[in-house]
C-alpha cells in the first residue's frame, strides 16, 4: 500500500487517495479471506498467539527504523488505542515479550535479531516471512527502562479514561471509553505477566484498573438491554456507586470521580440532554439505537450506521453524483455491490 510494515506513513508517501481506493477495492476479496481466517483462528484458540506475532513484526520494524528499541512497545500501545488490535491478550503478550528483551539492554537491531534467531530481515518480503526464534525470550526482572515503559502504559490508560470523562456527547464518550478500556485490559495483563510480585503501589493501581474494567463490562451489558433512553440506566448506576463511596467517607465525591467514574462528572447532577440520551449514528450499530434514527440521518451518516446495507451506499452515490463527483458515485455503487455480496455470499 505504499507504506511500511509498521503502518506509520511519512509526511509525503507518494500514495494518492485515489490509488488507495482502487487498491482497497482490488484487495477486498483477500480481506474477506482474512476475515474468515480470523474467525476460524478465534474458534481454534490461537487468536492471542497469532495477534502477538502480527504485532511483533510491525513493532520490531518500527523500532529498527527509528533506532529506538523502546519504540516497539509504544507502537503496540498506539495500535491498541487506535482500535486496530483484534485481541488485547495478543497485544499484551507482544508487549510482555518486548519488555523481557528490553530488560536485557542492547540496540534496536539486537532486539530484532533476538526475536528472529539472529537474522535481520531486509526486504519487505523478509519482514513478512522470516520465522521467529523457536523459544520465547526468558522471563527476567524488568530493567529501569522496561519499568518506565510499564509506567507509560499505566499513564496512557488513565489519560484515555480522563479524556472519556471530558467528552460532550454519547458517541464521543462511548468511543473514547472503549479506547481507554482496551488499553486498561492490556495494562492489566502486562502487569500480571511482567510483574508477578508487583510493588505495593502497582498492586493498588492494578486493583483500581480491575475495578474499572469490571464496571465497564457491567455498563456495556446494561446498555445492550436497557430501555430507551439507554443512558439513564448508566447514570442511575453511577449515582448509586457514588452513594456507596459517600457512605465510606467520600463526602465531596472526589475519590469516586477519580477512581471509579466512567462518565463525565456533570452527568451525576444534571438532566440528560438529547446528545446524551441515546447512541448516535457512530455507535448505534453496537448498541440499541433510538427508533427512527436511520430516517433522520444524512447519506454520509447512514453509511456509517449501516455499511453492510447496499441501499446506504446507493443513496450516498446518488448524493455524490449530484455534487459533481461521478467517480466517487461509481465507487459507492461498487461498494453497494460488495455489501450485497457480503450479506449473501455465493454458494
Amino acid at each position: 500500500m505504499g507504506g511500511e510494515p509498521g503502518g506509520y506513513l511519512p509526511a509525503s508517501f507518494g500514495f494518492p487517495p485515489s490509488h488507495w481506493a482502487i487498491d482497497l477495492l482490488a484487495r477486498w476479496e483477500a480481506h474477506d479471506s482474512v476475515r474468515r481466517s480470523w474467525a476460524a483462528d478465534a474458534r481454534d484458540g490461537n487468536s492471542r498467539v497469532l495477534e502477538s506475532a502480527r504485532l511483533l513484526r510491525a513493532a520490531l520494524f518500527h523500532a529498527l527504523r527509528t533506532g529506538d528499541p523502546s519504540a516497539a512497545v509504544r507502537y503496540v500501545v498506539d495500535v491498541v488505542e487506535c482500535g486496530l488490535c483484534r485481541d488485547v491478550k495478543g497485544a499484551a503478550r507482544a508487549i510482555t515479550l518486548l519488555l523481557r528483551v528490553r530488560s536485557g539492554g542492547g540496540t534496536a537491531e539486537e532486539m530484532v535479531r533476538t526475536f528472529f534467531d539472529g537474522r535481520l530481515p531486509g526486504s519487505f518480503h523478509e519482514w513478512m516471512t522470516t520465522p521467529y526464534a523457536q523459544a520465547d525470550p526468558e522471563p527476567r526482572p524488568l530493567s529501569s527502562e522496561a519499568s518506565s515503559l510499564v509506567g507509560m502504559l499505566v499513564e496512557r490508560a488513565f489519560r484515555l479514561l480522563e479524556e472519556a470523562r471530558r467528552t460532550d456527547g454519547f458517541d464521543s464518550w462511548f468511543m473514547a471509553l472503549t479506547r481507554a478500556e482496551s488499553v486498561i485490559q492490556v495494562t492489566l495483563y502486562v502487569l500480571q505477566w511482567s510483574m508477578p510480585r508487583m510493588p505495593l503501589g502497582l498492586r493498588a493501581v492494578h486493583g483500581q484498573l480491575s475495578e474499572l474494567d469490571a464496571h465497564y463490562s457491567g455498563m456495556v451489558a446494561s446498555l445492550r438491554v436497557a430501555r430507551a433512553p439507554v443512558m439513564e440506566s448508566v447514570v442511575r448506576h453511577s449515582r448509586g456507586l457514588a452513594e456507596v463511596f459517600r457512605a465510606k467517607g467520600d463526602v465531596s465525591g472526589d475519590r469516586f470521580a477519580r477512581e471509579a467514574l466512567l462518565i463525565p462528572r456533570f452527568l451525576l447532577d444534571e438532566p440528560l440532554t438529547d446528545g446524551w440520551r441515546e447512541p448516535g449514528h457512530r455507535t448505534a450499530s453496537m448498541l440499541p439505537g433510538p427508533d427512527g434514527l436511520r430516517e433522520r440521518l444524512s447519506p454520509e451518516q447512514a453509511v456509517v450506521l449501516a455499511p453492510d446495507d447496499p441501499s446506504s451506499w446507493r443513496e450516498l452515490g446518488s448524493l455524490l453524483r449530484g455534487r459533481d463527483a461521478p467517480w466517487a458515485g461509481q465507487v459507492c455503487d461498487h461498494l453497494a455491490g460488495v455489501a450485497a455480496e457480503w450479506a449473501h455470499p455465493p454458494a
